[in-house]
Protein backbone atom coordinates (compact mmCIF):
# COMPACT_ATOMS: atom_id res chain seq x y z
CA UNK A 1 0.00 0.00 0.00
CA UNK A 2 1.62 3.48 -0.80
CA UNK A 3 2.13 5.32 2.45
CA UNK A 4 4.59 8.56 2.01
CA UNK A 5 5.01 11.40 -0.26
CA UNK A 6 6.28 11.68 -4.08
CA UNK A 7 7.68 14.83 -6.31
CA UNK A 8 4.60 14.80 -8.94
CA UNK A 9 7.45 14.54 -11.68
CA UNK A 10 7.75 10.54 -10.22
CA UNK A 11 4.25 9.73 -11.27
CA UNK A 12 3.52 9.36 -15.00
CA UNK A 13 0.33 11.31 -15.87
CA UNK A 14 -2.75 10.13 -16.97
CA UNK A 15 -2.46 7.18 -14.62
CA UNK A 16 -3.27 6.12 -10.93
CA UNK A 17 -0.34 4.52 -8.89
CA UNK A 18 -1.83 1.62 -6.79
CA UNK A 19 1.36 0.07 -5.31
CA UNK A 20 4.55 1.28 -4.87
CA UNK A 21 7.46 -0.05 -3.42
CA UNK A 22 10.07 2.38 -1.02
CA UNK A 23 12.28 -0.42 -0.73
CA UNK A 24 13.59 -1.31 -3.87
CA UNK A 25 12.60 -3.36 -6.87
CA UNK A 26 9.70 -6.10 -6.37
CA UNK A 27 8.48 -8.32 -8.77
CA UNK A 28 5.96 -7.58 -11.35
CA UNK A 29 2.99 -10.29 -10.63
CA UNK A 30 2.43 -9.84 -14.62
CA UNK A 31 5.08 -9.37 -16.86
CA UNK A 32 6.65 -6.80 -18.88
CA UNK A 33 5.00 -3.39 -18.89
CA UNK A 34 4.98 -1.91 -22.05
CA UNK A 35 5.26 1.85 -23.17
CA UNK A 36 1.45 1.64 -24.12
CA UNK A 37 0.40 0.94 -20.61
CA UNK A 38 3.03 3.28 -18.37
CA UNK A 39 4.03 5.82 -20.90
CA UNK A 40 7.88 4.83 -21.24
CA UNK A 41 8.63 5.43 -24.55
CA UNK A 42 9.08 2.33 -25.75
CA UNK A 43 11.00 0.95 -23.24
CA UNK A 44 9.61 -2.35 -21.74
CA UNK A 45 10.10 -3.15 -17.99
CA UNK A 46 11.03 -6.84 -17.47
CA UNK A 47 9.48 -9.01 -14.22
CA UNK A 48 11.89 -7.54 -11.82
CA UNK A 49 13.71 -5.14 -12.99
CA UNK A 50 12.79 -1.36 -11.91
CA UNK A 51 15.50 1.23 -13.01
CA UNK A 52 13.72 3.56 -11.01
CA UNK A 53 13.43 1.37 -7.63
CA UNK A 54 9.91 1.71 -7.74
CA UNK A 55 7.10 -1.22 -8.94
CA UNK A 56 4.72 0.65 -11.21
CA UNK A 57 1.07 -1.46 -11.52
CA UNK A 58 -0.65 1.15 -12.93
CA UNK A 59 -4.48 1.49 -13.51
CA UNK A 60 -4.61 2.26 -17.10
CA UNK A 61 -7.28 5.64 -18.38
CA UNK A 62 -10.48 3.74 -19.78
CA UNK A 63 -9.66 3.50 -23.56
CA UNK A 64 -5.99 2.22 -22.97
CA UNK A 65 -4.61 -0.90 -23.46
CA UNK A 66 -5.94 -2.20 -20.33
CA UNK A 67 -10.00 -1.78 -18.59
CA UNK A 68 -9.41 0.42 -15.52
CA UNK A 69 -9.51 -1.51 -12.09
CA UNK A 70 -12.52 -0.98 -10.02
CA UNK A 71 -12.60 2.19 -8.20
CA UNK A 72 -10.56 3.92 -10.85
CA UNK A 73 -12.63 7.32 -11.08
CA UNK A 74 -13.61 7.94 -14.59
CA UNK A 75 -10.63 9.15 -16.77
CA UNK A 76 -8.04 8.32 -13.63
CA UNK A 77 -6.91 11.42 -11.87
CA UNK A 78 -4.93 13.98 -13.82
CA UNK A 79 -2.00 14.23 -11.44
CA UNK A 80 -0.41 17.38 -12.53
CA UNK A 81 -3.64 19.26 -11.01
CA UNK A 82 -3.14 18.84 -7.03
CA UNK A 83 -6.43 17.67 -5.59
CA UNK A 84 -8.01 19.11 -2.44
CA UNK A 85 -10.58 16.49 0.00
CA UNK A 86 -12.97 15.39 -1.42
CA UNK A 87 -15.87 17.82 -2.33
CA UNK A 88 -13.62 20.79 -1.86
CA UNK A 89 -11.52 22.67 -4.86
CA UNK A 90 -8.19 21.83 -5.88
CA UNK A 91 -5.22 22.62 -3.68
CA UNK A 92 -3.24 25.50 -5.20
CA UNK A 93 0.61 25.30 -4.56
CA UNK A 94 2.31 22.07 -3.57
CA UNK A 95 4.84 19.57 -4.99
CA UNK A 96 3.07 16.41 -3.58
CA UNK A 97 0.63 14.56 -3.87
CA UNK A 98 0.24 12.37 -0.77
CA UNK A 99 -1.82 9.16 -0.67
CA UNK A 100 -3.24 7.70 2.54
CA UNK A 101 -2.72 5.07 3.48
CA UNK A 102 -5.21 2.34 3.15
CA UNK A 103 -6.83 3.99 0.31
CA UNK A 104 -4.67 4.19 -2.85
CA UNK A 105 -7.34 6.66 -4.79
CA UNK A 106 -7.70 8.88 -1.47
CA UNK A 107 -5.08 11.76 -2.90
CA UNK A 108 -4.70 14.76 -1.20
CA UNK A 109 -2.15 17.52 -1.26
CA UNK A 110 -0.35 19.66 0.91
CA UNK A 111 2.29 22.48 0.59
CA UNK A 112 5.18 21.07 1.99
CA UNK A 113 4.57 17.13 1.55
CA UNK A 114 2.74 14.52 3.35
CA UNK A 115 -0.40 16.06 5.32
CA UNK A 116 0.37 17.21 8.58
CA UNK A 117 -1.16 16.91 11.85
CA UNK A 118 -4.11 18.94 12.89
CA UNK A 119 -2.98 22.00 14.33
CA UNK A 120 -5.17 23.15 17.63
CA UNK A 121 -8.13 26.36 17.32
CA UNK A 122 -6.01 29.33 18.90
CA UNK A 123 -9.83 30.03 19.42
CA UNK A 124 -10.50 27.10 21.31
CA UNK A 125 -10.10 26.83 25.34
CA UNK A 126 -7.40 24.32 26.87
CA UNK A 127 -8.67 21.19 27.94
CA UNK A 128 -7.44 21.62 31.53
CA UNK A 129 -8.94 25.24 32.16
CA UNK A 130 -11.95 23.81 30.27
CA UNK A 131 -12.81 21.47 32.79
CA UNK A 132 -12.45 24.02 35.87
CA UNK A 133 -14.28 26.26 33.85
CA UNK A 134 -17.19 23.25 33.91
CA UNK A 135 -17.06 22.59 37.23
CA UNK A 136 -16.56 25.98 38.85
CA UNK A 137 -20.71 26.14 39.10
CA UNK A 138 -20.24 23.15 41.01
CA UNK A 139 -17.90 24.66 43.41
CA UNK A 140 -20.14 27.43 43.64
CA UNK A 141 -23.34 25.66 44.50
CA UNK A 142 -21.23 23.57 46.96
CA UNK A 143 -19.26 26.48 48.66
CA UNK A 144 -22.12 28.66 49.23
CA UNK A 145 -24.64 26.31 50.83
CA UNK A 146 -21.73 25.03 52.86
CA UNK A 147 -21.32 28.18 54.32
CA UNK A 148 -25.15 28.97 54.64
CA UNK A 149 -26.06 25.27 56.12
CA UNK A 150 -22.46 25.54 58.23
CA UNK A 151 -23.80 29.37 59.15
CA UNK A 152 -27.28 28.08 60.47
CA UNK A 153 -25.49 25.19 62.28
CA UNK A 154 -23.43 27.21 64.21
CA UNK A 155 -25.67 30.05 65.75
CA UNK A 156 -28.34 28.69 67.77
CA UNK A 157 -30.71 31.81 67.88
CA UNK A 158 -31.28 31.42 64.09
CA UNK A 159 -35.10 30.67 62.92
CA UNK A 160 -36.16 29.75 59.61
CA UNK A 161 -39.41 31.97 59.86
CA UNK A 162 -37.92 34.49 62.24
CA UNK A 163 -34.97 35.61 60.42
CA UNK A 164 -33.30 36.88 57.14
CA UNK A 165 -30.04 34.56 55.98
CA UNK A 166 -28.24 37.88 55.84
CA UNK A 167 -28.16 38.01 59.10
CA UNK A 168 -25.92 35.27 59.83
CA UNK A 169 -23.03 37.60 58.25
CA UNK A 170 -24.16 40.87 60.44
CA UNK A 171 -21.26 42.37 61.93
CA UNK A 172 -20.28 41.32 65.54
CA UNK A 173 -21.38 37.44 64.94
CA UNK A 174 -18.86 35.12 65.71
CA UNK A 175 -19.06 33.56 62.47
CA UNK A 176 -20.10 36.13 60.08
CA UNK A 177 -16.96 35.65 58.05
CA UNK A 178 -18.11 32.40 57.22
CA UNK A 179 -21.19 33.04 55.65
CA UNK A 180 -20.15 36.23 53.84
CA UNK A 181 -16.82 34.41 52.45
CA UNK A 182 -19.00 31.76 51.54
CA UNK A 183 -21.23 34.07 49.52
CA UNK A 184 -18.38 35.92 47.59
CA UNK A 185 -16.34 32.70 46.33
CA UNK A 186 -19.90 31.23 45.27
CA UNK A 187 -20.58 34.41 44.15
CA UNK A 188 -17.25 34.51 42.21
CA UNK A 189 -17.03 30.89 41.16
CA UNK A 190 -20.94 31.24 39.79
CA UNK A 191 -19.54 34.53 37.73
CA UNK A 192 -16.85 32.41 35.98
CA UNK A 193 -19.07 29.49 35.37
CA UNK A 194 -21.88 31.77 33.93
CA UNK A 195 -19.25 32.99 31.44
CA UNK A 196 -18.50 29.52 30.41
CA UNK A 197 -22.42 28.89 29.39
CA UNK A 198 -22.34 32.05 27.52
CA UNK A 199 -19.99 30.61 25.13
CA UNK A 200 -22.51 27.85 24.19
CA UNK A 201 -25.15 30.47 23.23
CA UNK A 202 -26.27 31.03 19.83
CA UNK A 203 -29.32 33.46 20.32
CA UNK A 204 -30.19 37.01 21.73
CA UNK A 205 -32.70 35.49 24.29
CA UNK A 206 -29.62 33.06 25.36
CA UNK A 207 -27.14 35.87 25.14
CA UNK A 208 -29.72 37.84 27.44
CA UNK A 209 -30.26 35.29 30.19
CA UNK A 210 -26.16 34.47 30.60
CA UNK A 211 -26.17 38.61 30.97
CA UNK A 212 -28.72 38.43 33.65
CA UNK A 213 -27.70 35.59 35.68
CA UNK A 214 -24.09 37.03 35.45
CA UNK A 215 -25.56 39.98 37.33
CA UNK A 216 -27.60 37.93 39.77
CA UNK A 217 -24.38 36.13 40.35
CA UNK A 218 -22.25 39.35 41.09
CA UNK A 219 -25.18 40.50 43.21
CA UNK A 220 -24.56 37.37 45.63
CA UNK A 221 -21.49 38.39 46.09
CA UNK A 222 -21.94 41.94 46.64
CA UNK A 223 -24.28 40.48 49.38
CA UNK A 224 -21.84 39.10 51.50
CA UNK A 225 -18.56 42.29 50.82
CA UNK A 226 -21.53 44.24 51.81
CA UNK A 227 -23.15 42.75 54.86
CA UNK A 228 -26.76 43.55 56.99
CA UNK A 229 -26.06 47.18 58.05
CA UNK A 230 -24.41 48.47 54.92
CA UNK A 231 -26.50 50.59 52.92
CA UNK A 232 -25.84 48.68 49.72
CA UNK A 233 -26.50 45.37 51.44
CA UNK A 234 -30.24 45.76 50.62
CA UNK A 235 -29.86 46.38 46.93
CA UNK A 236 -27.67 43.87 46.28
CA UNK A 237 -30.00 41.82 47.99
CA UNK A 238 -32.89 42.52 46.11
CA UNK A 239 -30.66 42.70 42.15
CA UNK A 240 -29.69 38.82 43.09
CA UNK A 241 -33.13 37.60 43.06
CA UNK A 242 -35.10 39.97 40.43
CA UNK A 243 -31.87 39.24 37.90
CA UNK A 244 -32.30 35.42 39.03
CA UNK A 245 -35.91 35.19 38.20
CA UNK A 246 -35.70 36.95 34.55
CA UNK A 247 -31.89 35.15 34.17
CA UNK A 248 -33.81 31.60 34.49
CA UNK A 249 -36.77 32.28 32.20
CA UNK A 250 -35.01 33.63 30.10
CA UNK A 251 -32.07 30.83 29.91
CA UNK A 252 -34.96 28.62 29.76
CA UNK A 253 -36.97 30.00 26.78
CA UNK A 254 -33.90 30.16 24.68
CA UNK A 255 -33.60 26.25 25.25
CA UNK A 256 -36.87 25.65 24.40
CA UNK A 257 -36.46 27.58 21.13
CA UNK A 258 -33.28 25.95 20.78
CA UNK A 259 -35.00 22.57 20.74
CA UNK A 260 -34.65 21.65 24.03
CA UNK A 261 -38.18 21.75 25.92
CA UNK A 262 -37.24 19.75 28.54
CA UNK A 263 -34.59 21.27 30.36
CA UNK A 264 -35.83 25.04 29.27
CA UNK A 265 -39.01 23.70 30.83
CA UNK A 266 -37.29 22.96 33.74
CA UNK A 267 -35.44 26.03 33.73
CA UNK A 268 -37.80 28.14 33.43
CA UNK A 269 -40.47 26.57 36.22
CA UNK A 270 -37.34 26.96 38.59
CA UNK A 271 -37.02 30.94 37.90
CA UNK A 272 -41.37 30.83 38.34
CA UNK A 273 -40.56 29.10 41.83
CA UNK A 274 -38.36 31.57 43.19
CA UNK A 275 -40.89 34.07 42.51
CA UNK A 276 -43.75 32.34 43.48
CA UNK A 277 -42.05 31.88 46.85
CA UNK A 278 -41.32 35.93 47.31
CA UNK A 279 -44.96 36.24 46.23
CA UNK A 280 -46.16 33.92 49.00
CA UNK A 281 -43.76 35.77 51.90
CA UNK A 282 -45.87 38.76 50.49
CA UNK A 283 -49.42 37.62 50.54
CA UNK A 284 -48.38 36.49 54.05
CA UNK A 285 -46.90 39.87 55.42
CA UNK A 286 -50.11 41.37 54.38
CA UNK A 287 -51.99 39.43 56.40
CA UNK A 288 -50.21 41.28 59.03
CA UNK A 289 -47.66 38.91 60.23
CA UNK A 290 -44.55 39.36 58.56
CA UNK A 291 -42.23 36.20 58.68
CA UNK A 292 -38.82 36.10 57.92
CA UNK A 293 -37.23 36.08 54.74
CA UNK A 294 -35.21 32.84 54.91
CA UNK A 295 -37.54 30.92 53.37
CA UNK A 296 -38.00 32.73 50.14
CA UNK A 297 -33.75 33.20 50.24
CA UNK A 298 -33.01 29.59 50.50
CA UNK A 299 -35.82 28.74 47.77
CA UNK A 300 -33.69 31.53 45.44
CA UNK A 301 -30.56 29.72 46.31
CA UNK A 302 -32.31 26.25 45.58
CA UNK A 303 -33.67 27.40 42.07
CA UNK A 304 -29.68 28.58 41.04
CA UNK A 305 -28.49 25.40 41.98
CA UNK A 306 -31.11 23.44 39.91
CA UNK A 307 -29.93 25.16 36.89
CA UNK A 308 -26.37 24.65 37.86
CA UNK A 309 -26.84 20.92 36.80
CA UNK A 310 -28.43 20.90 33.13
CA UNK A 311 -26.17 23.71 32.42
CA UNK A 312 -23.13 22.00 33.36
CA UNK A 313 -24.59 18.76 31.13
CA UNK A 314 -24.72 20.97 28.52
CA UNK A 315 -21.01 22.22 28.24
CA UNK A 316 -19.56 19.09 28.73
CA UNK A 317 -21.81 17.53 26.08
CA UNK A 318 -20.56 20.79 24.07
CA UNK A 319 -16.93 19.78 25.10
CA UNK A 320 -17.22 16.02 24.15
CA UNK A 321 -18.64 17.05 20.30
CA UNK A 322 -15.55 19.35 19.96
Amino acid sequence: MLQGSYPLSSLPCGSVPVTYSPYGPKQSPRGPVTDAENGTGGRTTEPGHDPEGIDHQIRARPGGNRPPNPGTPPGGIDHPRRTGPEGEPPIPGGEFLHVRSGDPTTVSATPDGPESPRRPDPGRIPDPLDRALTWSGAAAVVVSFVAIVASTLLAPWFSWTGNALSELGAPGEPYAWLFNWGLILGGLLGSVFVCRVALESDSVVGWAGSALLLAATGSLAAVGAFPVGDPRHGPAAVAFFVFLTYGLVADGSARVLAGRPRTGLLVVWLGMANATAWLLWALVAAAGDAPGVAIPEFVGALAMAGWVYPATQRVRRSAAED
